[in-house]
């Protein structure tokens, strides 16, 4: 359900919630509107960006490992490294679908039911990553579609700002809007973690469930950031990415590869 347009949501900064009234920096969100996804998306796609979905990564994920583990010496590690990979797959379509639950306004009791049917090891998250790691190094495919989805995860937020702010209290920078919306020179001015946060909040506003709706109009302080997992909607793991370098070769690759974690 699309947010009302009739009154801007007001969002706080979590760095401004502990200053005083006059001094916090409040931006003000109208998300709604018909048009409201559309215009974002299209503004997002004309920059060049593209978000592979998480079946996508996986599966590239998953073509990654057997090319790397190709070699029949490497059938146990192969066999072994793609169990990692089915595990975590039986686990993200367990939280997509408990998404899916909560938007169409399901029982919190359903919904956590649902998840802890497809419960994980706890150390599932940590050894999908070092496979994501070890992979990215020596896989350039599954490389490539980390790094589109690093520039989405970028530019995503920036144009949600761009689009939904429309006013902002106790601002230290002057403020306004065009007809684009927020103008790059004013952009500039916006502390970059208030653009991510305050980007990715006002994306949240327009995929809430009836519920939720209600609330919208003076959100309590403090925003919703984006998560970092593996393959989580709101992108892959960040520090796993950064500290990718492709050109491993498959034998330095295999020795890394993670076994099968306890269920």
């Amino acid at each position: 359900m699309l947010v009302s347009t009739q009154t801007p949501g007001r969002l706080t900064p979590r760095d401004q919630i502990k200053k005083t009234k006059a001094k916090r920096i409040v931006y003000l969100v109208n998300a709604g509107g018909v048009y409201a996804r559309a215009n974002h998306r299209r503004a997002v796609a004309e920059l060049g960006a593209q978000f592979p979905d998480n079946h996508d990564m996986l599966a590239t994920l998953r073509r990654g490992v057997e090319h790397l583990l190709s070699d029949p010496a490497d059938a146990v590690s192969l066999a072994e490294c793609l169990g990692v990979v089915d595990l975590y797959t039986t686990h993200i379509d367990a939280l997509e679908e408990a998404m899916r639950m909560r938007a169409a306004g399901a029982a919190e009791d359903e919904i956590l039911a649902k998840l802890q049917e497809h419960a994980i090891a706890p150390d599932l998250k940590d050894r999908i990553e070092q496979l994501e790691l070890v992979v990215a190094r020596g896989y350039s495919p599954f490389a490539a579609k980390n790094a589109a989805r690093d520039f989405f995860m970028a530019v995503s937020p920036v144009e949600a700002f761009r689009q939904f702010v429309v006013g902002v209290e106790n601002a230290p920078f002057d403020f306004r809007t065009g007809p684009g919306g927020v103008p790059d020179d004013v952009l500039e001015n916006v502390p970059e973690h208030h653009r991510v946060e305050i980007g990715f909040a006002a994306l949240d506003l327009m995929s809430v469930n009836k519920a939720e709706e209600k609330n919208l109009k003076s959100p309590s302080p403090g925003t919703s950031s984006p998560k970092s997992s593996a393959t989580a909607k709101r992108g892959p793991n960040r520090t796993q990415r950064r500290t990718a370098k492709a050109g491993a070769s498959k034998k330095s690759a295999s020795k890394d590869l993670p076994s099968t974690p306890s269920t």
